[in-house]
């Protein structure tokens, strides 16, 4: 089970910025170009910017050399980033106690025969 807790913070973190994307980034591409917009990410992993003319610029992880990114107001707590992972936590706990308890009915039932 937690062979998958990385792969649900990484879906929790792209469902929070397609949710809420972080205004006024400007990155660096990789051959120089800068671009300026609203920093998102799609659901393969690849970043994307809306700019103010309302085109989109998709690179990456490995497409960029370096990002800033202006001081925010508080934006909300991100809870998004980590729905994924705790439900995935909450069904182990879930998963683990209804398996304990299948056990002690076992134990239970084997040992009155």
């Amino acid at each position: 089970m937690l062979f998958l807790l990385p792969k649900a913070l990484s879906f929790g973190d792209t469902w929070n910025l397609k949710a809420n994307p972080i205004p006024g980034v400007e990155v660096v591409l990789r051959d120089g170009q800068t671009v300026r917009g609203d920093l998102s990410r799609t659901w393969s992993g690849d970043y994307t910017v809306l700019q103010a003319d309302g085109r989109v610029v998709v690179f990456g992880k490995d497409g960029f050399t370096g990002m800033t990114a202006r001081p925010q107001p508080d934006r909300g707590f991100p809870w998004r980033s980590f729905a994924p992972a705790i439900l995935l936590l909450w069904a182990f706990v879930l998963y683990a106690g209804w398996s304990a308890m299948q056990r002690r009915r076992q134990t239970l039932l084997s040992a009155s025969l």
